[in-house]
């Protein structure tokens, strides 16, 4: 019965649409069908490679003269183009070196003139307009408005040929020749066998330690001390006891960095203590 009704609707619905309007309904969906169906055949049919004898673009290669310029004007492992002349050392006063460290993080001991110590990184400024540039065998440079100059441990050296001797090296090639032995950078053996440390009592306690060199004083210049210095703290921690003095002998150890408080005359100084690394 239901079936019967919705037949009667549907020819009801085609007989009140006009005949030209049914057609071109029909003709529309049947259009639509066979563009699906078009593209459905592409779609298996297209080839997944490219057709014919298809070669890849060719990129345009510069001529053999601009290649060339090119090639020669850089040099990858800074052998055969001369560096640039770097400007004369001049001397600097002011400031004394009492240590160095070689190596990719060097850093020097250097006091200024009111003769307190600091340990300063490659780069970082000592006093206004002058910072260190680089850290050498017994001598750093200090840059100061551009200007290289050259601050040589007490005791060591000067240079025997100028900068721009044929037979000499500039300051700038001898940071480049690599580190040897630092000369600034003392070693934990020569500590215990060319320093003295002995006990300072006051009140009945011990208040820090007297610094002395056994023989040559060599290797307390190297560690930024004098003779009679007292050594009043270690990495923050006062020394009060026969334990704290021992526990400074534990700590002299390849590549230590020790930061010292000393007692110096009338005034207490920081010294930083830096101690070679193993060969």
């Amino acid at each position: 019965m239901k079936r019967t009704v919705l037949v009667g609707r549907s020819t009801a619905a085609r007989q009140l649409l006009p005949r030209d309007v049914y057609f071109w309904l029909k003709a529309l969906l049947l259009a639509l069908v066979a563009v699906q169906l078009a593209r459905l055949l592409w779609a298996l049919l297209t080839p997944l490679g490219p057709l014919g004898q298809w070669l890849p673009p060719v990129p345009a290669a510069l001529p053999i003269a601009a290649r060339t310029a090119l090639l020669t004007s850089f040099d990858p492992f800074a052998g055969a183009v001369p560096a640039p002349a770097q400007p004369a050392s001049a001397p600097v006063t002011g400031f004394t070196l009492f240590g160095t460290r070689l190596g990719a993080s060097g850093s020097a001991v250097i006091a200024g003139a009111d003769g307190v110590q600091n340990s300063y990184a490659i780069g970082e400024e000592i006093a206004p307009g002058v910072r260190l540039a680089a850290v050498g065998f017994d001598f750093v440079m200090l840059d100061s408005g551009g200007q290289q100059q050259r601050l040589a441990m007490p005791g060591a050296e000067e240079e025997a040929v100028p900068p721009g001797a044929p037979g000499g090296a500039s300051p700038a090639s001898a940071l480049a020749a690599g580190p040897s032995a630092p000369a600034g950078s003392v070693t934990p053996d020569a500590i215990r066998q060319n320093i003295a440390f002995a006990p300072r009592n006051a009140g009945g306690r011990i208040t820090g330690l007297l610094v002395s060199p056994i023989g040559n004083d060599a290797s307390l210049r190297a560690a930024g001390l004098q003779n009679g210095d007292v050594i009043v703290a270690v990495n923050g921690r006062r020394i009060g006891s026969a334990g704290d003095a021992a526990a400074l002998q534990s700590q002299l150890v390849p590549g230590a960095r020790l930061s010292l408080q000393v007692e110096r005359g009338a005034a207490v100084v920081p010294v930083a203590l830096l101690l070679a690394g193993p060969q």
